[in-house]
């Protein structure tokens, strides 16, 4: 599970930052306890390798809920908030176990793909060139179950509907309180 002894690193921290943002993933919980017991009550910010109640929320044994607490980014949505995801949530369950925080937009990518692929073909009369599909898949305006707005594509070929969710820990669980879209954060 990578380091676990976080003393000299956070004894090291100046005690005036607003933020930490961590980038890893197992290390977060032993880190953020040695944060709190060494009276560092800052916010803890992490990537969606931290959304994980087993993993890092049970692991960091109430340091998530501690201080300023714990701010989750993720391009992976809430299940549920986007009409159809709640269903898909369902039958993949039923299927596979718990689901993964990637599986809503994984299926979304898959469908995406294949429209486009099924465009090109059907424009072409035939198999299509990749750039054919490319071409096709740039032409959607496609409405998932990820994102609340459909996925249409700018200049650069980055998804418009593309959201980070931010989340905080409640207790021993993940509570979506906000979204910046890719507009929000500049091209």
């Amino acid at each position: 599970m990578g380091q676990q002894d976080f003393r000299a690193l956070v004894t090291a921290l100046p005690k005036d930052f607003d933020v930490l943002f961590f980038a890893g993933i197992a290390e977060a919980a032993p880190l953020l306890k040695e944060m709190r017991a060494q009276g560092l009550t800052q916010r803890f910010a992490c990537g969606d390798g931290c959304w994980d109640v087993k993993g890092f929320i049970a692991r960091a044994e109430g340091a998530t809920t501690q201080g300023e607490g714990v701010l989750i980014l993720s391009a992976a949505p809430a299940i549920g908030q986007v009409p159809g995801s709640a269903q898909f949530a369902q039958r993949y369950q039923a299927k596979y176990g718990p689901i993964a925080n990637y599986a809503v937009n994984s299926y979304d990518s898959a469908r995406l793909v294949l429209l486009a692929i099924e465009t090109a073909a059907k424009q072409k009369r035939a198999l299509p060139t990749r750039a054919e599909v490319l071409a096709a898949l740039r032409a959607q305006n496609f409405q998932g179950i990820a994102y609340a707005r459909p996925v249409t594509w700018d200049a650069k070929g980055d998804n418009k509907a593309a959201v980070i969710f931010l989340n905080v820990v409640e207790s021993d669980r993940f509570k979506e309180i906000g979204q910046v879209s890719q507009g929000e954060l500049g091209n």
